[in-house]
């Protein structure tokens, strides 16, 4: 999921945390600094699509499903900074998700210390945060109700 993903790279980078979309080889074997790698590894949403219809605020539509997630973060740090220095990354990665993710409602937060990655030659670290937040699209009331405009929702307001 795009906007979930997107949500949590933005929070990171906002505190100064090398942040990326995680996908196959996202982050090179000769890492530099330290990185995180973000990911939804596990997405659950309810029965019936976008069809829920929410209300209308703000003079618009507003159609949505609940979600449920867990979001990987993989905090990756290079062999010459040690164990010590991707730990202190992830301890900045938790930190950073304490004060928020924007749309989204952190439930917990787990994570596992920093083992040696020989394949990446990299030391690495696992942080996931279960969440649950709302997907939500608005359409104008007088137009056809084409959903194009998706928002992610910690609660609704």
């Amino acid at each position: 999921m795009v906007e979930l993903t997107q949500a949590f790279v933005t929070a990171l980078s906002a505190a100064g945390i090398h942040a990326v979309a995680a996908r196959p080889a996202a982050v090179s074997p000769r890492l530099k600094r330290c990185a995180v790698a973000v990911g939804v590894d596990k997405l659950e949403r309810t029965p019936g699509g976008l069809g829920a219809y929410l209300g209308i605020q703000d003079g618009r539509e507003l159609y949505g499903m609940r979600l449920r997630a867990t979001v990987q973060l993989d905090v990756l740090g290079p062999a010459s900074a040690g164990a010590a220095g991707c730990r202190a990354e992830l301890d900045r990665v938790g930190q950073a998700l304490e004060q928020g993710v924007e749309g989204v409602g952190i439930l917990s937060i787990t994570a596992r210390e920093p083992e040696y990655d020989p394949v990446g030659d990299c030391f690495a670290a696992r942080l996931e945060a279960e969440c649950r937040c709302w997907l939500c699209a608005e359409a104008a009331p007088d137009e056809t109700p084409t959903l194009t405009h998706f928002i992610l929702k910690g609660a609704l307001t």
